[in-house]
């Protein structure tokens, strides 16, 4: 099967903000072949190519602009602990405050929020409590 172009952008783009939908094969296809439509139509609307990939962007990332995997990246880069496998470190952290993320409504505009402070910090005690409890650092 050929992939399309936003099906590459869009799985890199996961790969590197929401990992935990890497392998969801349904969602990367759906959603990079309504982007391929969504150019198509663009196009016979008489959309210039930069009008055209606004349209396709906010097809291809809608509900995915805020990565809660970058924000304990992010997080954990500002400890500037040193592990042999940091990648390996965020993404056990990232799944381990799953239950945390869960209290708030995780959407595209939640960085903007008072309450994405909360989450921060939560999530900063949080793993900063695993590195004492676990004797990391």
């Amino acid at each position: 099967m050929v992939h399309s172009k936003y099906y590459k952008e869009l799985k890199q783009y996961l790969e590197d903000y929401h990992p935990n939908l890497v392998k969801d094969e349904e969602f990367i296809t759906t959603r990079s072949e309504l982007a391929q439509e969504t150019f198509i139509e663009c196009s016979r609307e008489g959309m210039n190519i930069e009008e055209c990939q606004n349209e396709v962007n906010e097809v291809l990332y809608s509900g995915l602009h805020f990565s809660l995997y970058q924000l304990v990246e992010d997080i954990i880069e500002e400890m500037n602990l040193s592990f042999s496998d940091k990648d390996k470190f965020i993404m056990q952290m990232f799944l381990l405050i799953q239950p945390i993320a869960e209290k708030y409504k995780l959407d595209d505009n939640f960085e903007r929020t008072s309450e994405y402070s909360k989450l921060y910090t939560e999530i900063s005690q949080h793993i900063n409590q695993y590195i004492k409890d676990y004797e990391l650092q």
